[in-house]
C-alpha cells in the first residue's frame, strides 16, 4: 500500500509533474488525468489539492517566477558591473529556458 503524503508534499508533486508533461507535451494538450498518472493518484485527488485546473497553473506560473527569481538572484551575485549583470541577467534567463 502506497504511503499517504502530506498535502503540500503531494501539491509539489503535481506542480513539477505539470511542469514536466507541459514540456513534453505542450500546455494546450496537457491534461488533469495524465498529471495524476504522472503522480500516481486519481484525477479526483489533484482535484482535491487544486479545485480548478487553472490553479494548477498559477502554482506552475508561482514556480517558474520563483526559479527565474532565483537564478536572477545568483547571477547578479558574482556580476561587479553593470554589463556583466546585464550578460548574467541573460544567462539566467537562458538557462531556465
Amino acid at each position: 500500500m502506497r504511503a499517504r503524503k502530506a498535502a503540500v508534499e503531494r501539491r509539489e508533486e503535481v506542480v513539477e509533474a505539470a511542469l514536466r508533461l507541459a514540456g513534453e507535451v505542450g500546455p494546450e494538450r496537457l491534461t488533469t488525468a495524465a498529471i495524476a498518472d504522472a503522480v500516481g493518484v486519481t484525477q479526483a485527488a489533484v482535484f482535491r489539492h487544486f479545485p480548478k485546473k487553472q490553479d494548477i497553473w498559477d502554482a506552475v506560473a508561482a514556480r517558474i517566477a520563483d526559479r527565474l527569481d532565483a537564478a536572477w538572484t545568483d547571477a547578479l551575485g558574482d556580476a561587479a558591473t553593470p554589463a556583466a549583470r546585464l550578460a548574467a541577467l541573460v544567462q539566467g534567463q537562458l538557462a531556465m529556458v
